[in-house]
């Protein structure tokens, strides 16, 4: 864009042009609140004006109090910090004592349960009443489920 010819009545690539941005970041602009007419056109005066306002309220809010993200962000790191204390103090559990930890009860339900078959077939095999097997079935399973739902 080598001259600017009538600067009330833009479109919105050339206002793109001049700022250095895209077609796509002016329109944001202009859901932002940046004055464009009813066909969709700039007057570069008012949107040098909206762009300084804009420019200058982000100025003020990077000096003046510290914004919900800022905020966020010192929580995080104090959190963060509050964490290693704890882990130095040794009273956090890593991720591998966890997964170990969760591998062993897995090895021994599973022995426990293997183990059913063997601790009931001489109780069963005098029954015939297959409705009886399976309450017998059931109820150790339950017993089981209960033992290990409580460690």
């Amino acid at each position: 864009m080598s001259e600017i010819r009538d600067t009330e009545n833009m479109a919105c690539k050339d206002v793109a042009a001049l700022f250095r941005v895209t077609p796509p970041a002016v329109g944001l602009w202009a859901r932002g609140g940046c004055p464009r007419s009813a066909e969709g056109r700039y007057d570069l005066t008012q949107v040098i004006a909206w762009r300084m306002e804009r420019l200058r309220a982000e100025l003020e809010e990077l000096s003046g109090p510290p914004s919900a993200s800022v905020e966020r962000w010192q929580a995080a790191r104090a959190g963060k910090a509050e964490l290693e204390l704890e882990q130095l103090r040794g009273e956090l559990v890593s991720k591998a004592e966890v997964e170990a930890g969760r591998v062993q009860r897995i090895r021994e339900i599973k022995r426990v349960l293997f183990g059913v078959p063997k601790s009931m077939a001489a109780k069963l095999a005098a029954i015939e009443d297959r409705v009886v097997i399976e309450d017998l079935l059931t109820k150790r399973m339950k017993e089981v489920c209960a033992t290990f739902a409580r460690k």
